[in-house]
């Protein structure tokens, strides 16, 4: 572009700079006491803004001849400070439109982010400043790479030349002077460049980074590394490693020619509670181990299917899952994305479209186009959606034929097999996965160490070594129930009576361990309440939206801290039919099979269940206090204001009354299940409520 072309677009940007300039000096003159962040922030857009005036006007007067590619040093600045004042105009518009200007406890950034930002800013005024002459300018027109060059051979004809002169007659200390007077200006010239190269390189890694982060959450919601670290955390060392050494598992990783199509595709089916979630994470971290940090770059892709997501665990979802993963191993390599990701994310930024199935597929296919080799790795296919598991089928029929060098793994119940059959048109190898006696034995030592309770002795733990193994018929889980039963006893004559009588499937230990849970009526009554909200809740609780439910009363006016149960009381009451995953502080049944198992019991042990959940959510949301919080003068926004002002306020009330969400969003869903008179006297009482 040149120089006139180039002022125009610099005037549009100055007109944002000057409008945040405005926006933060009213919010200072309007607030007594400011933080000095802001103030700082402020003066550095004040004076990039006069900078930016001077260069607009000597593009304008100037004959500066020289045109200015995207990629030139001033170019550069220029779109990196456009980026960073225009992202700043945003967050202080959406906050004035929730709700006026942000009071002082709301400044949106953090002192260190505000100052980093100040210095950012700094940065890009000097290097505009410094290409106010016509040479500079100019000398700024080319890649920063370009103009350390050129200075570098000025500086080496200046050498030669000074070399030359000194053998010349009539060579003077004052020419001297003078020579090595114009060494020091490209001396200095040169390290003020690369001063800004590297300036301008650091900001736009910074710039990068949060494109990136922009560019994972367009592409999927879905989080399957902080699934992989829960799962990995709660790995006992040593156990599956029969399958690693397994003949099937051993043809299927190491076939790099893949001269035999058979070898592409591993399923490995066990029935429930065997152990497949954990098998998987151990394959997935050997598979990471053994091909990460080889070169060409091997992509390795992963997925834990699981039946409390389903309604998140679309294909889309899952697929832009994939791309995302690729798109951090390219990351993280130092590689440039695909040509295709970066364009089709720029083009929905633009249209501010989501990505759609056929988007998704062509973003999958043109990683996999360029790794040298890709593993797919997924657990409990069947816990998805039987749609979205056929259509997850197909997809994974069509690239196996793109792309031969693609090998897949994934674990399932034993129905699953015949439908992969039907939709894979390659042969599979299939493992069957059952809890080897050796691994439930690690599993039950760890146990047995790591009890604090002195109700333990050599013979009984000899004991419980020979018989849980044998009782447990292949399931881990089973033997998990078996001996949470037997330590959860206080002597060592109630253990011993208790391994007596484990009861012998998964159905009979979950009755086995609710009888238990029986026995402190107090412990039964939580415990109970703890299942049924996390059993027919329509999304995973946190732990601290749990403790807020728990704690509401029948007729309660006002929300109790003192009434919330600890996380530890809520684990203990449900004698270990309820785990935290804590890496995304929710809560959730042990296994499937207990979803399963209350499916079939739900009028036995929850008759008024969604009811019972209705009243709390409706009597959280009848709060005085929480219905205090409400919108001022609403009729006089128009809808933008209206939804800015509506979201801010949710994520407010959010941090106080962690319910909130959910109760306000899932009462009318529980309600519409059960509703008895005293449901609905709540629904009338809070609709009518001016």
């Amino acid at each position: 572009m040149g120089p006139f072309t180039l002022a125009t677009g610099i005037t549009g940007f100055l007109a944002i700079a000057l409008d945040v300039g405005k926006i933060l000096s009213d919010y200072i003159s309007q607030y007594s006491s400011v933080p000095t962040d802001a103030q700082t922030l402020l003066e550095e857009i004040t004076a990039l803004s006069d900078v930016l005036k001077q260069l607009v006007k000597f593009l304008e007067e100037k004959d500066v001849k020289q045109d200015f590619h995207e990629t030139s040093v001033l170019c550069r600045v220029i779109d990196l400070c456009k980026d960073k004042i225009t992202s700043l105009r945003s967050i202080l518009v959406k906050l004035k439109k929730s709700g006026g200007f942000p009071d002082r406890l709301r400044w949106p950034f953090r002192k260190q982010e505000c100052m980093d930002l100040a210095l950012t800013l700094h940065h890009c005024a000097q290097t505009l400043q410094f290409s106010l002459t016509i040479a500079n300018c100019e000398l700024l027109s080319k890649t920063s790479k370009e103009v350390i060059a050129k200075l570098s051979d000025q500086r080496q004809w200046m050498d030669n030349l000074t070399l030359s002169l000194s053998n010349v007659p009539g060579y003077t200390a004052e020419i001297r002077a003078t020579l090595l007077s114009l060494l020091f200006k490209i001396d200095n010239m040169a390290t003020h460049v690369q001063e800004i190269k590297d300036t301008v390189q650091s900001l736009h890694q910074n710039m990068d980074a949060e494109n990136m982060e922009k560019l994972l959450t367009w592409l999927s919601p879905l989080e399957p590394h902080k699934r992989h670290q829960a799962v990995q955390a709660s790995r006992v060392k040593d156990t599956g490693n029969w399958l690693l050494q397994s003949e099937q598992f051993r043809l299927w990783i190491e076939d790099k020619t893949n001269q035999h199509q058979s070898s592409q595709v591993l399923g490995c089916f066990g029935e429930p509670g065997a152990g497949k979630t954990v098998i998987a994470s151990l394959v997935i971290d050997h598979i990471f181990t053994t091909f990460s940090s080889r070169s060409p770059l091997i992509g390795i892709i992963f997925l834990y299917c699981d039946y409390r997501d389903k309604k998140e665990q679309t294909l889309v979802h899952i697929l832009g899952s994939f791309v995302k993963q690729l798109a951090l191993q390219y990351t993280h390599a130092g590689i440039q994305l695909p040509e295709v990701v970066r364009s089709t994310y720029k083009a929905a930024q633009k249209s501010q479209i989501r990505l759609d199935r056929g988007t998704s597929i062509n973003l999958m296919k043109s990683f996999l186009q360029e790794l040298c080799s890709t593993f797919i790795l997924i657990d409990a296919s069947d816990e998805l959606q039987v749609t979205t598991r056929t259509d997850f089928l197909q997809v994974i029929d069509d690239i196996t034929h793109l792309k031969t060098n693609l090998r897949i793994f994934f674990t399932a119940r034993p129905h699953v097999q015949e439908e992969v059959n039907r939709h894979l048109r390659i042969a599979m190898k299939t493992l069957t996965i059952v809890a080897h006696e050796e691994d439930i034995r690690a599993y039950l030592v760890h146990k047995i160490q790591s009890d604090n309770k002195d109700a333990m002795n050599d013979q009984l733990s000899r004991e419980i070594l020979e018989i849980i193994p044998k009782k447990a018929a292949g399931m881990f889980l089973l033997a998990a129930l078996h001996i949470d039963m037997i330590l959860d006893e206080l002597t060592i004559t109630k253990r011993r009576s208790a391994l007596s009588n484990l009861p012998p499937g998964l159905h009979a230990a979950y009755d086995g361990t609710i009888e238990r849970m029986r026995e402190s009526p107090r412990r039964f009554e939580l415990g109970m309440k703890v299942l049924m909200w996390i059993y027919l809740a329509e999304r995973a609780l946190e732990v601290i939206e749990l403790q807020h439910a728990l704690s509401v009363e029948d007729g309660a006016e006002a929300l109790d801290p003192d009434n919330f149960p600890s996380e530890s009381i809520l684990l203990h009451c449900c004698c270990g039919l309820v785990t935290v995953d804590n890496q995304t502080s929710t809560v959730r049944l042990v296994h499937y099979t207990l979803q399963e198992y209350f499916n079939l019991y739900e009028e036995k042990y929850f008759p008024r269940g969604h009811n019972l959940i209705a009243q709390t959510c409706l009597t959280y949301l009848s709060f005085p206090a929480l219905a205090a919080k409400q919108l001022e003068d609403w009729k006089q926004w128009d809808l933008v204001e209206l939804f800015y002002k509506i979201r801010y306020m949710i994520r407010e009330l959010k941090m106080e009354y962690a319910l909130f969400y959910y109760a306000a969003f899932q009462w009318g869903n529980h309600a519409r299940r059960q509703c008895d008179n005293a449901t609905c006297d709540l629904v009338i009482t809070l609709l009518q409520r001016e």
